[in-house]
């Protein structure tokens, strides 16, 4: 059983790699000035890019640019890119890396920004490993000047920050409306700063634009579904598999938060459900029959791959919990082993899935070994291959 789902999994990688090779309209504008409309392979860069491939038209050969031929690209109406050369602070952000220098170390250095806001005044980031940077220019001007930002060692090993885009804000970007103890308040991230680089960009008009916190999504969905397992019996003299093709059933809610970051790609999940297990055989050496229920809690981590507008596809990684009931029981040659089960059986788990238009989802889950008696000289091993539908409610 196990090899099934492995071979399935690398199938499914395999098709996820090949779907995730998907090119959008963008364009970008040559050393020249030329703007060539294309199809730009949208990476979803975390980190800055350097270069990015793009193709001409949908059967036209796939070709790599980079940062010394590329003034500008874009992808549709989210997504934008400029080359600028900024004095770059790689100071690192990892705490066990801080050195005692509370200035930072600029180097001039040419990269790709991102653009968050454009107006009167524009904001930009950067990031790189281990660091993020936010930078800022206004009124059309083409200088890009960092917003300073830097952890530190005190004298004390205790940890400091220099907060010095705050001041740079109020003295560059002033507005009535954005006080110094607003400006006090104001986080190195990115929904703060955009908050109040809007807020400057409408001082003049009657518009306040409030802040706005990157918001997560939260879906609830019935699910339903067979598990096929196999139970293998293990004491100090035998090992040996008496129950193969084990089939129950499941039904249960999941709870999925999707992150406000990357696309909302990722998400965490816990899913209540109620499993049943009955069956019953008999050999010439061997009687077993097993009538076992549980409340099952899985909590995870799920990635989102995206295929095409109706279908993406999903992996998840992560922890079950078992309660079994008190109804439950499984009885080898007429001796009821429960009262010796383990009070809360468990097991991690790896998933793959596939939604169709965010309503209807299909997931191959493999459950691994759990033990279920507990006891010395014997045990009870139970694994399973989950087959689950689901509808999202909302």
């Amino acid at each position: 059983m196990k090899k099934v789902f492995v071979l399935l999994l690398f199938i499914l990688i395999k098709v996820s790699v090949y779907a995730q090779i998907t090119f959008e309209e963008g364009y970008f504008i040559s050393n020249n000035g030329n703007k060539i409309n294309c199809q730009i392979k949208n990476k979803d860069w975390l980190s800055n890019p350097i270069d990015f491939k793009y193709k001409l038209s949908q059967n036209s050969e796939v070709k790599t640019i980079g940062i010394d031929s590329v003034k500008e690209f874009g992808i549709g109406n989210t997504l934008k890119y400029i080359r600028k050369t900024v004095e770059m602070d790689n100071s690192t952000e990892n705490i066990r890396n801080l050195t005692y220098d509370r200035n930072p170390s600029f180097q001039s250095e040419t990269v790709f920004l991102k653009v968050l806001i454009e107006g009167k005044a524009n904001l930009y980031y950067y990031e790189g490993k281990g660091f993020r940077r936010f930078f800022y220019s206004k009124d059309g001007l083409n200088t890009v000047r960092p917003l300073i930002y830097k952890l530190f060692l005190t004298t004390g090993n205790s940890i400091n920050k220099n907060l010095s885009y705050r001041q740079e804000l109020l003295d560059s970007l002033p507005c009535e409306r954005l006080t110094f103890v607003k400006v006090q308040n104001l986080d190195y991230s990115q929904s703060d700063l955009e908050y109040y680089v809007n807020n400057f960009n409408n001082c003049d008009g009657a518009v306040v634009i409030k802040k706005v916190k990157n918001k997560v999504a939260f879906n609830l969905s019935v699910r339903a579904g067979l598990n096929l397992g196999d139970m293998e019996y293990t004491n100090n003299y035998s090992k040996g598999s008496f129950y193969n093709n084990l089939i129950g059933y499941r039904i249960g809610l999941e709870a999925e938060i999707k992150l406000p970051f990357n696309k909302q790609k990722w998400a965490l999940f816990i899913e209540p459900s109620f499993h049943s297990l009955k069956q019953t055989k008999e050999s010439q050496n061997l009687s077993v029959d097993v009538n076992y229920q549980s409340i099952e809690i899985p909590l995870g981590i799920r990635h989102y791959f995206f295929l095409n507008q109706n279908i993406k596809m999903n992996a998840n990684i992560g922890y079950v919990f078992d309660f079994p009931q008190k109804s439950s029981s499984i009885v080898f040659n007429g001796s009821n082993v429960f009262d010796s089960l383990y009070p809360n059986p468990s097991n991690p788990f790896a998933g793959l899935g596939i939604n169709y238009r965010d309503k209807l989802s299909f997931e191959l889950r493999y459950n691994y070994s759990r033990s279920l008696l507990l006891n010395l000289n014997s045990g009870i091993i139970y694994n399973y291959l989950s087959f689950i539908v689901g509808y999202k409610l909302f």
